[in-house]
């Protein structure tokens, strides 16, 4: 399948670590530029409007006399989603591309909001999907037992927007228990390490390389 293209796929990506990386960090040149401003406007040389809306990605923005990136006016309104960028390996080297070309597939949502926990799963059993009858016609056509088979969910069942009151458009597949159990580690561990409550939004993207998670400022995306 042709996964989701990301740029910057030969940066060195760094794992995120919550509000350290979320800060706001104005460049040099760009407070150098505001020192310059302030004094043009407090000598009433040049009127700047109060508010610019929508500034480009990476360009500075005159707003309320002060210079703010793009990033900078999200993270104001809390907007700056962190990215879990599923891969088909784990940073251990783990195989988990069953999982993500299933995110792939699925045509779900990619902006979902974290539950603070995860949805119980028992409901999966009685879809068609992931039903004893289907576990048996999958594991006899891979050649494997049943026990080797997972009913995968997306969106996950850790997000609003998965679970069973949603069972009407979640995605199920059965995929092998070690990929699942891989994907969910590191699921588990964006979750942690970005200090993702409940209610806080997410962007989940695919590749076909390591799987990755950060909310550096020069990689962050923003919610709708």
């Amino acid at each position: 399948m042709s996964l989701a293209p990301f740029p910057d796929l030969n940066a060195a990506l760094t794992d995120c670590d919550g509000a350290e990386r979320s800060r706001v960090r104005v460049p040099i040149w760009e407070a150098l530029a505001l020192a310059i401003i302030t004094i043009i406007l407090s000598r009433g040389l040049v009127r700047i409007p109060k508010a610019i809306p929508n500034p480009a990605p990476g360009m500075a923005a005159v707003i309320n006399f002060a210079i703010v990136t793009n990033t900078a006016r999200a993270a104001q309104g809390g907007a700056v989603c962190p990215v879990y960028l599923s891969g088909y390996r784990a940073a251990t080297g783990s195989a988990m591309f069953e999982v993500t070309d299933h995110i792939g597939d699925s045509g779900g949502p990619r902006y979902l909001t974290s539950r603070g926990e995860r949805a119980p799963s028992g409901w999966v059993t009685d879809m068609d999907t992931c039903d004893e009858e289907a576990r048996n016609a999958e594991a006899a056509r891979r050649g494997v037992s049943t026990k080797d088979l997972q009913c995968d969910e997306y969106p996950f069942a850790s997000t609003w927007e998965g679970g069973e009151e949603h069972k009407d458009w979640v995605s199920l597949r059965l995929v092998l228990a070690r990929h699942n159990s891989v994907q969910g580690g590191t699921l588990s561990g964006f979750l942690r390490k970005c200090g993702l409550n409940q209610g806080d939004r997410f962007k989940v993207e695919t590749w076909n390389g390591i799987t990755k998670y950060y909310t550096d400022e020069s990689k962050t995306r923003e919610c709708p």
